[in-house]
């Protein structure tokens, strides 16, 4: 009995497979959708699976409620940080992972480098604060492997960036980032660790930093606090920052399609179909018409004559 049923079953198999074929190369195959899911990560929280455990380096930052979407790397005030200080260690991480040989191996493999070119990347790296609620993609360390999740940092977190003036560590933990490749749309599903906790996170505010098309030797960071602001030269740990100016304005957006985009508001406001008629007057028959001058009366009207109107439109 089980034979019979193993033979027929074999048929059916086939059958099944040559429909899935069929529908494959027809195009009426189904397609897989994937949700994107984000993790949202405050400020001295560390997220999931840290690379390893260090002081705290975020400062407390309401985020603009500007508009999200992407900011090159190398706008000036995209980033803050305190002048003549920094308390994200980039020596205090190459110590770590010189130590750690496992995370080490795991932490180069997200850049691509080798395990000897760490200090020398990480020497480059350049420490701010961001200003803006930012998407990236955020690699902890998991079974021995660097787990990439997508994220979104708080305004407030300490980050290394490179000479582009993209993040590329995550000071409290040491977690390597790199660029998100999800959308952040209506869609994505967005989740809490058990450490962290929502801010009152709005996606549409969000920004993605985009790579510089040229290398810079310095980023202009504003002050916490303050309307003032100073330069920072890359790979420089904070302590030879330039004198403080007065900040320049927030840079603005540029619309992404992997940011969503606040939708606009709903106009209830009813316009008619055809323009309203104008009343037409008649006159009445109770009202007097005026009597014309008599041959009599000899002297001339007199005429009110209007000086020059002025139609000049003034600005305020």
């Amino acid at each position: 009995m089980n034979d019979l049923n193993i033979r027929r079953a074999a048929p059916s198999r086939t059958f099944s497979i040559l429909v899935a074929l069929v529908l494959v190369v027809s195009g009426c195959a189904p397609v897989a959708t994937h949700t994107a899911r984000f993790l949202l990560v405050a400020v001295t929280e560390r997220g999931l699976d840290a690379f390893f455990q260090s002081g705290n380096t975020d400062i407390g930052l309401t985020s603009s409620s500007e508009p999200g979407g992407a900011v090159d790397g190398n706008a000036p005030g995209l980033y803050g940080g305190t002048r003549n200080a920094a308390k994200c260690s980039p020596t205090k991480l190459i110590g770590f992972l010189d130590a750690e040989p496992d995370k080490a191996k795991a932490w180069a493999s997200v850049y691509g480098i080798k395990v000897r070119e760490i200090p020398a990347f990480i020497r480059r790296l350049t420490p701010v604060i961001l200003r803006r609620d930012t998407v990236v993609k955020n690699h902890g360390f998991k079974k021995g492997k660097a787990n990439a999740i997508s994220a979104v940092l708080q305004a407030g977190m300490a980050v290394l960036v490179d000479g582009a003036g993209t993040p590329r560590v995550k000071c409290n933990c040491g977690n390597p980032l790199t660029d998100s490749t999800d959308k952040l749309d209506d869609r994505a599903e967005i989740t809490l660790s058990e450490q962290s906790r929502d801010w009152g996170f709005k996606r549409e505010q969000a920004v993605i930093v985009r790579k510089s098309t040229r290398r810079v030797k310095s980023i202009t960071l504003v002050q916490p606090g303050t309307e003032m602001a100073f330069e920072r030269q890359v790979g420089t740990d904070g302590t030879a920052d330039g004198t403080l100016v007065q900040a320049p304005p927030e840079p603005v957006a540029q619309p992404d399609p992997m940011i969503p985009m606040p939708s606009p508001p709903t106009s209830t406001t009813s316009v008619p179909d055809e323009a309203p008629s104008l009343p037409t007057t008649t006159p009445s028959a109770s009202i007097p018409t005026p009597s014309l001058p008599t041959a009599e009366n000899t002297a001339e009207p007199t005429t009110g004559i209007a000086g020059p109107v002025d139609t000049t439109i003034r600005s305020g």
